[in-house]
């Protein structure tokens, strides 16, 4: 209730001059762009959206308020403009997937904008989207695995801060590879939300704000168990203030921590090497699918894609001679 009340103190005082004589372009009052960003995410939050999302959103609809100049009107959000942006992302090698979120942002903002009686129409409805890449992730393989592990083997004659950082990159790793938590879950895991005694941790906002239950292999129940209980303060993997560490600061554990010791790997293909190796240790589609938080099982399905030792194992099947 609060979240609408002050939704609606905000979008109140937007700024509506008369009509311009454009709305041809769609537009019928002309406010700085840059000015209803701020009211745009207290619409967002009102929807009960979570907070990165909405940042995401906020961020993608600022870049484009900038690529369209200082004191852009509302006037100027135009197809040709839209299309513009796209090509502009497109020419700094955007990937498809990445255009696209931008453009899904962009078409969110311009219907809030409908519904503010700003713009008249949505420009961005005979947008075309660009054809999103399918990468193919792909888990470990036992070779790898072996060889993550020897890297992330403590060393000897560390300092105290050095410890905390080399422990706490571990734990993140074993998060994702025996939880199969998602990097924006292993961010945002408290210990209030891990149970050792249970050998249950909930996730509580995982993608598309779903809540989750997992076990905790012993593994990573191990890991968990050596921090001292001085340290289980807010986040389970966060700075020494016990401040949560970002997403981005996160992945820079793969991008430079790990590839400063000449580990190859990203943090998703320990999610998916959780996935892979479920499937082969005779876990279900649909148990695989829990763990992993799919709403749907075509998309754990798709996911897991096909394990080359399935197929190995199917061709050993063949008779040697007919």
């Amino acid at each position: 209730m609060s979240l609408s009340l002050h939704h609606t103190t905000r979008t109140s005082q937007i700024h509506r001059p008369t009509s311009t004589g454009c709305s041809g372009a769609g537009a019928l009052h002309a406010p700085q762009l840059d000015t209803l960003i701020e009211p745009y995410q207290d619409y967002l939050h009102s929807l009960n959206r979570r907070a990165s999302g909405v940042r995401r959103y906020s961020d993608q609809v600022r870049a484009f308020v900038t690529f369209l100049g200082p004191q852009a009107e509302a006037a100027q959000m135009t197809t040709r403009a839209i299309t513009r942006y796209r090509v502009e992302m497109a020419r700094r090698r955007c990937n498809g997937g990445t255009i696209g979120n931008a453009l899904t942002a962009i078409r969110s903002f311009s219907r809030w904008l409908i519904q503010e009686g700003i713009l008249d129409h949505d420009p961005t409805l005979t947008v075309e989207w660009p054809q999103r890449d399918d990468p193919i992730v792909r888990s470990l393989s036992k070779e790898e695995l072996r060889q993550l592990f020897v890297a992330i083997t403590e060393p000897e004659g560390l300092d105290a801060a050095q410890q905390f950082i080399w422990r706490r990159n571990r734990r993140v790793i074993y998060l994702m590879l025996y939880a199969g938590l998602r990097i924006s879950e292993a961010s945002a895991l408290l210990w209030r939300d891990v149970y050792l005694d249970d050998r249950v941790l909930v996730v509580q906002q995982g993608k598309g704000g779903r809540r989750r239950e997992l076990p905790i292999h012993a593994a990573l129940e191990a890991e968990l168990s050596s921090v001292p209980h001085r340290r289980r303060a807010w986040p389970v993997a966060g700075t020494s203030e016990n401040q949560p560490l970002s997403p981005k600061s996160m992945a820079h554990i793969f991008e430079r921590w790990l590839a400063g010791m000449g580990v190859d790997m990203s943090a998703h293909m320990l999610r998916r090497t959780f996935a892979t190796q479920l499937l082969r240790h005779g876990a279900t589609l649909r148990d695989i699918q829990q763990l992993l938080g799919h709403r749907s099982l075509k998309t754990t399905a798709a996911y897991l894609g096909v394990d080359p030792q399935n197929l190995e194992e199917g061709l050993s099947k063949l008779p040697s001679s007919w």
